[in-house]
């Protein structure tokens, strides 16, 4: 008892959203106290036949480096990959960079993290691998859905069946809960990106035209809608002709961008009513009763609240932080840690790995 007092006081837990687009951090007793970019600067030194990646800059800094580039050897990278860790020693200076910016107090602060619900054990060890020698003293994964649930203010502690689907840039995760418990949770590897990359493919096949995946979410957050829209929008381009080669913008319509995303939507609306048709009566009528929450920065994407209202015929409402729900979620089981042992004990994946005690 003694010992955590002190603990409190020297030492400030933290919980991540280790997001494949935003890497959020959530401090005990501050709040949010990090909110960047999940990306890397690094200089590419070719000796031979190897290549040695040297960080230079995260987060923030690394994405205003994408708007000067001089320097050839210096590229950006996003290291998480739907959902998953491409490159273990770049997400460790990634999340270095973060507890730098977040950390204070004395002791080492324990640190729980949220993965996808279909996490391999070979994704969760290296979540494990990059956060080795890092200044934390304990490690807790735990479900997303779990923490995108209590993020959002549902009742997940009670008897009440409550359902959210929290739409990230890579990964969408599904989660049905009641008592503490997860009764049935689903990740799918599309996310925001997948629409990026659709609008991305759409340009280039249609128009010729060569777009970066920045540029396609600017069109999509700009003009894109889960819905289609009799009203036209239109909205500049501006990429690489890939016949002339040279630089050129063009006006692109609402109805392009829906039609380029339609199919990335229909999955992440498909997901959703596959996981309801695998519950049982009584947990399908609570939910019908009590509604779907969505969360994550997809969800923003104009009308899909109504457009997975209209194919499930649920309610759905829309959390109040969609880009902060996991971290947030996270933040409120850091005054829980018996609750946050307990559930990770049962947890499958943990069965096999030498997580800290």
């Amino acid at each position: 008892m003694l010992f955590n007092v002190f603990r409190n006081l020297l030492s400030t837990d933290l919980a991540i959203d280790l997001g494949s687009s935003k890497m959020v951090v959530f401090a005990k007793e501050q709040g949010i106290v990090y909110l960047e970019p999940s990306m890397v600067a690094v200089d590419k030194l070719v000796a031979e036949d190897q290549v040695d990646l040297i960080v230079t800059a995260c987060g923030t800094e690394a994405e205003e480096l994408l708007e000067d580039l001089g320097d050839n050897r210096l590229i950006v990278l996003r290291p998480i990959v739907e959902g998953a860790i491409s490159d273990t020693d770049l997400v460790r200076g990634l999340l270095l960079y973060s507890l730098r910016k977040s950390r204070k107090g004395i002791l080492r602060p324990r640190v729980l993290i949220g993965v996808p619900s279909d996490a391999t054990q070979v994704e969760l060890r290296a979540i494990e691998q990059a956060s080795d020698k890092l200044p934390i003293s304990k490690l807790y994964l735990i479900d997303k859905g779990l923490l995108a649930a209590v993020g959002v203010g549902l009742p997940v502690f009670s008897q009440q069946i409550s359902m959210v689907v929290d739409i990230g840039y890579g990964t969408t995760e599904i989660a049905v809960l009641a008592a503490s418990e997860i009764i049935y949770s689903r990740s799918i590897r599309y996310g925001g990106q997948t629409l990026d990359k659709a609008i991305t493919q759409y340009i280039r096949r249609k128009f010729n035209l060569l777009i970066e995946e920045r540029t396609a979410e600017t069109l999509k957050i700009g003009i894109g809608a889960a819905l289609p829209h009799e009203n036209n929008e239109t909205m500049d381009c501006r990429g690489r002709n890939l016949i002339e080669g040279i630089p050129k913008t063009i006006a692109v319509i609402n109805s392009d961008i829906y039609e380029a995303m339609s199919d990335a939507i229909s999955m992440i609306v498909q997901a959703v009513l596959s996981t309801l048709e695998k519950l049982e009566r009584d947990y399908l009528d609570e939910i019908k009763q009590h509604g779907i929450v969505l969360t994550g920065g997809g969800a923003l994407l104009r009308d899909m609240d109504r457009r997975v209202a209209i194919e499930t015929g649920m309610t759905v409402s829309m959390a109040d932080d969609p880009v902060l729900s996991v971290a947030i979620g996270g933040g409120k089981l850091l005054g829980d840690f018996d609750f946050v042992k307990r559930f990770r004990a049962h947890k499958r994946w943990y069965e096999n790995l030498n997580y800290r005690p």
